[in-house]
């Protein structure tokens, strides 16, 4: 059975610690590193949202958005996928700052998602958010 470790930081630097110039550079509407990857708001933003939203409703309203559980459990599940994971060991590996990070993000770009009725914006934003972190990886 896997065993729990809780960690600090951020998992996704390269194994030197900071990521190549290339990858840092790479355009940030592409596929690659510092880019969303294309079926991450198409699931959390999109369809998962839709669905939940469906089976759930949308009773409350948050700064013009309407929104509902569907919101709130899309959001803990993109934290969770973000925070969570298996060492080579197969220890599992959990880590909290990351999970509460990314869940609150998923939650802005969610409410982004409810607030426009489209998913432009929220991939936008999550672009520039994810090119902003490897500029301050890079820089650190």
């Amino acid at each position: 059975m896997p065993q729990a470790q809780v960690c600090e930081g951020n998992r996704s630097l390269e194994s030197s610690g900071k990521p190549d110039a290339w990858k840092l550079a790479r355009p940030v509407w592409g596929w690659g590193r510092g880019a969303t990857p294309r079926p991450t708001p198409l699931f959390y933003r999109g369809v998962g949202l839709a669905l939940l939203n469906r089976a759930f409703g949308k009773n409350r309203y948050l700064f013009g958005a309407r929104i509902g559980w569907g919101l709130i459990i899309v959001s803990v599940l993109f934290g969770l996928v973000h925070g969570v994971g298996l060492t080579d060991q197969l220890k599992l590996e959990i880590d909290l700052s990351g999970v509460l990070l990314t869940a609150g993000a998923g939650f802005l770009l969610g409410w982004l998602r409810e607030r426009s009725g489209s998913l432009v914006l929220p991939i936008a934003a999550h672009n520039l958010g994810n090119t902003a972190t490897r500029v301050a990886e890079w820089i650190a």
